[in-house]
C-alpha cells in the first residue's frame, strides 16, 4: 500500500494549525499548506537561473519558472530548501537567504510561500530531467525584461522583489 504524504496546514501568518493529505490540500483553497520557491544567484557574473518546467507536469507545463517544493509535515522551511535543491538540482546548498513570503492562492490550492535565494558556488548542477527541460543564466537587469512565458509565482518574485540590492 503506498503510504500519503502529509503536509502541515498553517495559517495566513505561517503558523501550523493541522495537518491533511497532499490530495486534500490540492483540492481545497482553504487548506493552506507550506512550500518553498527558490533560485540560484551567481554572485560573480550576476545571473540567476531560470528553468523550463517539463511539458508533463500538471502546473506551469512549459513555462520559465524558478524551482520549487512542497514541504513534508513536520518540516522546516530550510529543510525542504536543502532537500529541494537536492532534489532539483543535484547539490546540497550551503548559503541561502530569504528574499520574501506571500500567500498564493491557486485554483483549487493555497499555498503559504517562502522564496530563497540560493547563492551558487560553481556546484555542479545535476537536474531532474524529469521535472525541467533545460535551464540557463540571465542577467539580474535582464530579468524584469526577459520576454518569455513566466509560471504565475515566478512572476510574482520577479514583480515583488527589488532585484537590484542583489547588483
Amino acid at each position: 500500500m503506498e503510504k500519503k504524504e502529509t503536509f502541515d496546514l498553517v495559517d495566513e501568518m505561517g503558523n501550523v494549525t493541522g495537518s491533511a493529505s497532499r490530495e486534500e490540500c490540492h483540492s481545497s483553497v482553504e487548506l493552506i499548506h507550506p512550500t518553498v520557491h527558490f533560485t540560484l544567484f551567481n554572485p560573480d557574473s550576476k545571473e540567476i537561473l531560470l528553468t523550463k518546467r517539463s511539458y508533463n507536469k500538471r502546473w506551469d507545463p512549459g513555462k520559465t519558472i524558478f524551482l520549487g517544493e512542497h514541504m513534508v509535515s513536520g518540516e522546516s522551511y530550510e529543510e525542504g530548501l536543502l532537500r529541494g535543491v537536492t532534489e532539483e538540482l543535484g547539490f546540497v546548498p550551503t548559503e541561502f537567504k530569504v528574499l520574501g513570503d506571500t500567500l498564493f492562492k491557486q485554483e483549487s490550492q493555497t499555498e503559504y510561500t517562502r522564496f530563497f535565494l540560493v547563492i551558487y558556488q560553481g556546484e555542479t548542477i545535476d537536474f531532474d530531467r524529469a521535472e525541467t527541460e533545460e535551464i540557463w543564466w540571465v542577467g539580474i537587469d535582464e530579468l524584469k525584461k526577459y520576454d518569455d512565458s513566466f509560471g504565475a509565482m515566478t512572476q510574482y518574485w520577479i514583480e515583488n522583489i527589488d532585484w537590484s540590492t542583489l547588483e
